[in-house]
């Protein structure tokens, strides 16, 4: 397998996660019956977020795997993974649900691991008992197990199993194996129920999560016209008051499963039955949209849902320069991860952001208006900045945000903490290619607090190095800015930004004095964040 194939394959797998997390988390934990009166039927996002912020779902799979930078397939254990979990995961801050030690269950697990109790043993049943090891935990993080694995079945399932051991057991070991070995199952078939039958046979087939999943396949060959009977069945055998705990993850794997069967291999269709089953949705569809991301591939998923995030992604682990990311970045960390591991040859060109992917704008984004109308298209490896109308003395902004305030994002439920991309000492590598010869110029300047901090004229069609001006006032540079001004007027035309780097040599002196609290909205527990 070469890495290209890898890399367009974890991308539309990652995409389909992340687009069922954020179709799901405003309308996590609803009953079904109340989603459905609301928006019945789903067929688009029903929250216009603007800049989605952390969530948990996403943290755990891009955070975990990292563990995997220092081991390999023969040296990597669940104590490693146990003790790495402590690095990535703050002191009762960010990256996961903090209810409370005997409620959560990644919490009860990280004060065990924080107490002296390794992995295994921080999630096991013994320890924390049935209630708490069998959390839906344990499978909704496994994603990125099939992901580096790269459709080897066995090698998913075992990295996934050791995972989910540090935070979780029993049944819910079960569920990690089974995200796990659909991801890697899909990467090579082509319909779901393939895909499902593949994956259970690395089950123990005498645990209940075995059992759910036949169960719910011969209610399916029974009625396989019926989708709402098969919901109104789970909805009264899977209910949550018929099992211990939070959030088990039994009634939930029973909604996956049905969405899946009843969706017949369509992304959107899929979507939507689970979406409106309710319960915890962003978890299930993030779940499915992997394992249907990688069965379908990028061509598989309409552009509807793609779109929105700008291929933007942030998170809340304790490490903040990586909580500022891309999709099309965290995709080529997982492949290159999986090309480690499996000895495959790395794209050779690993410096700057790479706009080879469909849709890997990272971040850039252009204003529009009467005047000077544009949009931006990744294409021949580039970001392409189409230019619809330019008239003369008219500015078309290319924008890039190097850090997020509150006011930025939509929620902090995951209490995000940033490091910004580019600082003082920082340098940019860039170059402009004017392919149709356009009459335009462009000024550089960097943003902070909406001041400019600088403003340089560029030169097209070659490469130059920007550095960062002192920042006044110790405040932060929140974004960078591309003036392009047309000299003429110019209509269906394009440039082009073929080269874009930024490199990190931060010489920071920030004074927290000078910098006003934020307001970041209410937490899990109601709590009005600000900071």
């Amino acid at each position: 397998m070469e890495y290209k194939e890898c890399y367009q394959k974890i991308y539309a797998s990652w995409l389909g996660k992340l687009i069922g997390i954020r179709l799901g988390a405003p309308i996590e934990n609803w009953l079904g019956k109340d989603v459905r009166k609301m928006y019945h039927p789903i067929r688009n996002y029903t929250v216009d977020y603007g800049q989605f912020a952390a969530d948990d779902d996403a943290n755990g799979p891009l955070f975990f795997v990292s563990v995997m930078e220092k081991y390999n397939l023969d040296t990597i254990t669940v104590k490693a993974m146990g003790e790495h979990l402590l690095n990535v995961v703050g002191n009762h801050t960010g990256f996961f649900w903090w209810g409370g030690k005997g409620v959560a269950s990644e919490e009860t697990a990280w004060q065990n691991l924080m107490d002296g109790i390794e992995a295994p043993e921080s999630g096991s049943l013994k320890t924390n008992g049935k209630a708490l090891a069998e959390q839906i935990g344990g499978q909704i993080f496994s994603d990125c197990w099939g992901y580096i694995t790269l459709g080897k079945i066995e090698d998913a399932v075992r990295l996934s199993s050791m995972m989910a051991s540090v935070t979780h057991d029993g049944e819910a070991i079960e569920g990690a194996k089974f995200v796990a070995a659909c991801i890697a199952a899909a990467w090579n078939k082509k319909d779901i129920r393939d895909v499902i039958n593949t994956a259970k046979t690395y089950l123990n087939k005498g645990s209940s999560y075995y059992a759910l999943i036949e169960e719910i396949e011969d209610y399916y060959d029974s009625n396989p016209e019926d989708s709402d009977k098969c919901l109104a069945y789970i909805e009264d055998k899977y209910d949550y008051k018929n099992f211990e705990g939070v959030c088990h993850i039994l009634p939930n794997t029973a909604i996956m499963l049905y969405g899946m069967l009843y969706g017949k291999n369509s992304f959107d269709e899929t979507m939507r039955l689970i979406a409106e089953a309710g319960r915890d949705t962003d978890c299930n569809l993030g779940n499915v949209g992997s394992i249907m991301g990688m069965m379908l591939g990028l061509e598989g998923i309409s552009e509807k849902w793609i779109t929105p995030f700008n291929d933007i992604l942030l998170s809340s682990s304790s490490i903040g320069s990586r909580n500022i990311t891309t999709i099309s970045e965290s995709t080529k960390y997982f492949t290159d991860l999986a090309s480690k591991l499996y000895n495959i040859p790395t794209d050779t060109d690993t410096n700057g952001y790479d706009f080879s992917l469909p849709y890997a704008t990272h971040g850039f984004y252009v204003s529009s208006n009467r005047y000077a109308c544009a949009s931006l298209r990744t294409h021949d490896n580039k970001l392409q900045i189409n230019m619809a109308t330019l008239k003369k003395g008219k500015k078309v902004y290319l924008e890039l945000k190097t850090y997020y305030q509150s006011k930025d994002v939509y929620d902090c439920r995951y209490q995000p903490q940033y490091t910004p991309l580019y600082e003082k000492g920082d340098s940019i590598r860039l170059k402009f290619n004017n392919v149709e010869n356009l009459p335009v110029v462009i000024h550089f300047s960097e943003m902070a607090d909406n001041e400019k901090e600088n403003d340089i004229n560029l030169e097209l069609d070659k490469e130059v190095t920007l550095s960062c001006n002192k920042q006044k006032n110790s405040h932060m540079i929140t974004s960078l800015v591309f003036e392009i001004t047309a000299l003429e007027d110019i209509a269906q035309s394009i440039l082009e930004l073929e080269t874009f780097e930024i490199v990190k040599h931060p010489e920071i002196d920030y004074q927290f004095a000078n910098f006003e609290n934020e307001d970041w909205g209410y937490s899990f527990g109601g709590d009005h964040e600000t900071g």
